[in-house]
């Protein structure tokens, strides 16, 4: 009786390429461990492929994830700068309201009340848009400022009725203290929201690096897989090519066309199918709201809609079917059925 650790041993001794693999690689221990696993080898098989399939899949999904957390995170970035440029066109309506309020005491005439009115317009305006999206803490600096600025708006009033009654000689102090006293305390809110909308950039700016090193550690970890998937394809390939020169020896002389034909064809079928099905899916929306939303390419002027998640999700129907049919054949199989 033939040992199987002798001619195991004769065959490394001869191929030191395979010796290496087998006994001082993680990929030898892979071997014996499949090799006692007590299954079919149509089991094992199965079990390998729907793995190398759940892996891509995983790899699709943590992807579309990174895309999808990229997109936000740039919006929310661009909704963040358009916020701080909101304050900053707040505090420079309000330098304007000053210097025009300052211009009506010098030069006592109403078509500077005029300015200040248009501004505080701008003001208002401006203010209300930077309140839809603010924060609490933000609302109440809003109100605040509101508050303060009715108070300036009152006093600009005052200070027209003094014009046109010519009395502004009498009213200027006290209209002055008055004025100043008001703006000083908008100005200092004016500042503090300013102050809260660049932290609040900064803040999202942090979060985006974050995540920008996070998706690059996930999509090391995945190349280093995909790496890994591609060496054991190889060896699929290899099984391949031999399984070409040693297929009939396992078919009967009326089968052996048909199942060379088979082997080779749908062996080479892949990839001309995935030419012409990919670019077909991707420009559509196949599956609705369950394939996610579209990605906007910009190019050359023009700009097109693309589903590029459909170019892996357009197999899994087929790769669910597969299995699933190869699980009944090796039962049936096993039960003597077929």
């Amino acid at each position: 009786m033939t040992n199987p650790h002798v001619e195991v041993t004769s065959r490394d001794r001869m191929n030191p390429v395979v010796a290496f693999l087998l006994n001082r690689s993680p990929l030898g221990w892979l071997v014996r461990w499949v090799a006692h696993v007590r299954a079919s080898v149509h089991t094992k098989l199965l079990a390998a492929f729907l793995l190398i399939t759940l892996l891509f899949i995983a790899m699709a999904g943590v992807s579309l994830q990174s895309i999808a957390r990229t997109t936000k995170h740039s919006r929310l970035l661009d909704e963040a700068h358009q916020r701080v440029e909101l304050a900053h066109q707040i505090d420079h309506a309000l330098a304007l309201q000053i210097q025009y309020t300052a211009l009506a005491l010098l030069l006592r005439e109403e078509g500077t009340v005029a300015r200040i009115l248009r501004e505080n317009n701008r003001f208002n305006n401006t203010l209300a848009q930077l309140e839809r999206e603010a924060t609490r803490t933000e609302r109440e600096l809003i109100q605040q400022i509101r508050a303060r600025q009715d108070e300036a708006m009152n006093a600009v009033a005052d200070i027209a009725n003094a014009i046109r009654d010519g009395r502004l000689d009498d009213a200027r102090a006290s209209l002055l203290g008055r004025e100043d006293r008001v703006y000083r305390e908008i100005e200092a809110l004016v500042g503090r929201l300013v102050e809260a909308e660049n932290t609040r950039m900064a803040s999202l700016r942090d979060s985006v690096e974050v995540t920008n090193r996070q998706s690059l550690v996930v999509a090391a970890g995945f190349a280093v897989a995909a790496i890994a998937l591609a060496l054991l394809c190889g060896f699929g390939g290899g099984n391949f090519a031999s399984s070409m020169a040693n297929i009939s020896f396992f078919f009967p002389k009326d089968k052996k066309g048909t199942a060379l034909g088979l082997n080779a064809g749908l062996g080479n079928l892949g990839v001309s199918l995935v030419q012409f099905v990919v670019p077909v899916v991707i420009n559509m929306g196949l599956f609705g709201d369950l394939g996610g939303q579209p990605q906007a390419v910009t190019k050359a002027g023009g700009s097109m809609v693309l589903w590029l998640q459909n170019a892996g999700y357009v197999w899994v129907p087929f790769i669910a079917a597969s299995a699933l049919a190869a699980t009944s054949w090796t039962r049936a199989k096993r039960c003597g059925r077929v």
